[in-house]
């Protein structure tokens, strides 16, 4: 979002950053997920993903248009990261589904990847584990691979433990780039 902070300063990449509009936080690599699962209902679970990338692509509306052979090549190359991201969080199997047929858990698994789609150097997670029970979910520890092997820095408000390897609780990782 556009808050600015009441005090304190927030900094990306070593440089004072203040957001301006909300599609350039996104381009500067700052994603969200949010506490109340914010999806498109009648889209699919992959769209919903592909969705996610706008703020990576090239080809410009007139391609889109058209339908060009670049925007075409582009637009396959997004489904295919968006499939590939539904597989890391456990729901590759329901891409063409609606996402609201999905469950709760399984809805929030489509969140974070949809956040994951924009490659985003900072991701802010709002209990995005809530709902994610790995004693009841076959791909409960799924959940915790997808905060520790990217290279972005996590804060989690209420970040749920989910295994004696989570992290404790409201707390951030930071990983390092490769």
């Amino acid at each position: 979002g556009l808050y600015t902070p009441d005090s304190g300063s927030f900094e990306l990449a070593g440089k004072k950053y203040t957001p301006k509009a909300v599609h350039l936080v996104a381009k500067a690599g700052i994603a969200r997920t949010f506490q109340n699962i914010r999806l498109f209902s009648d889209m699919t679970a992959l769209e919903n993903v592909m969705v996610g990338r706008h703020v990576r692509t090239r080809s410009g509306l007139m391609a889109a248009i058209f339908r060009s052979p670049g925007f075409k090549a582009e637009e396959a190359a997004i489904a295919a990261r968006a499939q590939e991201l539904l597989e890391y969080v456990g729901i590759g199997k329901l891409a063409d589904y609606k996402a609201r047929t999905l469950s709760y858990g399984d809805q929030r698994r489509l969140e974070i990847a949809r956040a994951l789609a924009s490659n985003p150097k900072v991701l802010l997670c709002d209990e995005a584990t809530s709902a994610l029970d790995p004693a009841t979910t076959p791909a409960g520890e799924s959940e915790l691979k997808i905060f520790t092997t990217r290279p972005y820095t996590l804060f989690g408000a209420k970040f749920m433990a989910i295994s004696d390897a989570a992290p404790d609780p409201g707390c951030g990782l930071h990983h390092p780039p490769a």
